[in-house]
């Protein structure tokens, strides 16, 4: 436990408000807004949409944020701490009071199941391997990834390490931001050669059951992709992405962080999406456009 009174005078240049008064108030976690753990501490970032209404229906009770989200009857019961750049100032709470050392939310015990069949030359740290799986040549598994049955997974894959979202401070230093979750994949799902994965800050990245990926695609952190979606290859999905199901996304497309695409979208090869895209259309073009309804 952390006491909030020594994170408000770490992060103090930056603290414009603070709502309440923090003595013997302590923080146990860092966490996503709708974390359910208990004396949690999250963030809001300052381009988010609907800041109000994210802060008054979060689950923590520590918020760091900018000044516009307004300390109304419904934040009573949270410490609302205003700062000029909530991003870089959760960086650096998590760098200096949650650094992996000490904060260890991923806590498996590492398994192979039946019939796996893993290269030697396959590194599986402390990591859990499902059924059936299928492990190729070179592939890196990182601590606290969670796979299925069923699962292929072809040479020089990497997955579960960190990504790398950065906030710059004033003085021009680059922060990481904490990755502190992991990789879960479902059953059934194939992975081609030379993909990335990376593992989730807060929430873990997800591959959805009977999802095939083809070589050379790049998932980034906290991304959640459904069911039997059929990925092509040399896709670039950035992070916090959510797909659907049974989506068909070709060659080469590059999806920006935070969109929403929909569940039966198709995705023309070397499109660019910048914006969601809801149920059975599909996109072409960069930037991308809506082609028809399917």
């Amino acid at each position: 436990m952390i006491q909030l009174s020594d994170i408000i005078e770490y992060i103090k240049e930056y603290v414009i408000n603070v709502s309440h008064d923090v003595e013997d108030l302590v923080v146990k976690n860092i966490s996503t807004l709708d974390s359910s753990l208990p004396e949690c501490m999250g963030w809001i970032a300052t381009y988010k949409k609907e800041k109000q209404k994210l802060a008054e229906q979060s689950n923590v009770k520590y918020l760091i944020t900018d000044t516009e989200v307004l300390i109304t009857p419904k934040l009573f019961n949270k410490v609302i701490i205003h700062v000029s750049n909530p991003r870089l100032v959760f960086i650096l709470i998590a760098e200096r009071f949650f650094h992996p050392n000490y904060y260890k939310p991923i806590d498996i015990q590492k398994s192979i199941g039946k019939n796996a069949q893993i290269s030697p030359s396959a590194t599986i740290m402390n990591a859990s391997i499902g059924n059936n799986c299928i492990i190729h040549s070179n592939v890196v598994i990182y601590d606290g990834v969670e796979i299925g049955d069923d699962v292929i997974i072809h040479a020089g894959t990497v997955i579960g390490h960190s990504g790398l979202g950065c906030e710059r401070d004033q003085y021009g230093s680059l922060h990481k931001f904490p990755h502190y979750s992991n990789v879960i994949i479902g059953s059934k799902v194939d992975i081609g050669p030379n993909c990335q994965i990376t593992k989730g800050t807060l929430s873990p990245t997800t591959i959805g059951d009977g999802t095939k990926i083809d070589g050379l695609c790049s998932i980034g952190h906290n991304t959640v992709i459904g069911k039997n979606n059929w990925i092509a290859s040399s896709v670039t999905i950035a992070g916090s992405v959510k797909v659907g199901h049974a989506c068909i996304i070709y060659e080469q497309p590059h999806l920006k962080d935070s969109i929403r695409i929909g569940n039966n979208v198709i995705i023309g090869m070397g499109s660019l999406i910048l914006q969601n895209i809801p149920d059975n259309q599909m996109w072409y073009g960069a930037p991308a456009k809506q082609i028809k309804q399917l």
